[in-house]
């Protein structure tokens, strides 16, 4: 999965993107938001995140990614497009949150793509 992420995020430096990296099982690790983005040492940043233990719960994740990732404080910038690319391992534990945050997600323009290994 690093590498996946390694990848995409590689192909799409050339326009101008920023990138922030998360994970959540039962509980959410921020591990870089858009402010501490680092172009040129993304790699290293990606190798240092240590796979989390736990439920799939996208609901959870994805309501704490609007929250607390898609801001101005965590540095996304105003009128780019967002995009949340969310990895799973397809045995999802929690639905009843989801359709709330997908409306939220959808109110702030967040294209969303789940990548189920």
């Amino acid at each position: 999965m690093k590498e996946f992420v390694k990848n995409v995020t590689r192909s799409l430096l050339p326009y101008d993107t920023l990138f922030a990296f998360a994970q959540y099982s039962d509980h959410m690790t921020i591990h870089v938001n858009f402010n501490q983005f680092n172009r040129t040492g993304f790699e290293k940043q990606v190798d240092s995140m240590i796979q989390r233990q736990g439920g799939t719960n996208p609901g959870y994740g994805v309501g704490k990614v609007v929250k607390y990732i898609f801001n101005s404080f965590a540095g996304a910038r105003p009128g780019a497009k967002r995009i949340l690319i969310t990895i799973i391992d397809g045995e999802i534990h929690n639905t009843s949150e989801y359709p709330s945050v997908t409306a939220e997600a959808d109110g702030q323009k967040i294209t969303r793509y789940a990548i189920v290994v």
